[in-house]
């Protein structure tokens, strides 16, 4: 979506630490756009940090510092295969949108450097090159799922608004977990739990 379609173009607010670590680091990049981000349902309430590079979409951080990447599935498939991110329900493709959620300093660090990777794509590196950076996937075979709270509340959210005021007018949103070599506790009780929350979402729109 282009920058000016999203709302007024105002300065990024500050977002809490440690997320602003990245804004700002991201911010200083050469080309970089730093704007307010609106919530997509109401362009009156601010959400987040936008940043475009030029023209193109770079991704935001929203005020919870949740990290939304405009990867394209060409880079997303990979980060997300990699265990990097989570999917995102949005975008033609899956995969065309991924996000990760900031809490500490780390976490800053990984979102300044997903952030980077991204950047460097829009400025014209190879995806050869860009997949080589995230380094081997693990040869585990044993997954378990990985799964914010955070990111379930926001899209039940988004589907009861794009239900009750946006039907016919925006794609249905698909759900989406990642999954990643790991430990595989706790296993069953997700699996329910994302049950559940399917049976939320039907509820919120039929048509899911």
């Amino acid at each position: 979506m282009k920058l000016q379609d999203k709302g007024a173009l105002r300065p990024a607010p500050t977002l809490v630490s440690p997320g602003q670590k990245t804004a700002r680091t991201v911010a200083s990049w050469p080309a970089i756009i730093s704007a307010t981000h609106w919530d997509l349902f109401d362009r009156s309430r601010v959400d987040g940090a936008d940043f475009y590079v030029n023209e193109a979409e770079l991704g935001h951080i929203h005020l919870n510092e949740d990290v939304h990447l405009a990867a394209t599935s060409e880079l997303g498939m990979p980060l997300i295969q990699h265990g990097l991110v989570s999917p995102l329900p949005f975008g033609k493709t899956y995969g065309d949108w991924v996000s990760f959620l900031i809490r500490t300093d780390a976490d800053a660090d990984h979102a300044t450097w997903l952030f980077r990777l991204n950047y460097d794509r829009l400025l014209g590196e190879s995806m050869d090159g860009l997949i080589k950076r995230l380094g081997p996937i693990s040869g585990s075979e044993v997954v378990t799922i990985r799964f914010r709270p955070q990111q379930l509340v926001r899209l039940i959210v988004l589907k009861a608004k794009q239900s009750a005021h946006s039907r016919g007018r925006c794609p249905a949103l698909p759900f989406s977990v990642l999954i990643r070599p790991g430990r595989s506790r706790g296993r069953a009780r997700l699996a329910l739990l994302i049950g559940v929350t399917r049976s939320l979402l039907t509820v919120a729109d039929p048509s899911f």
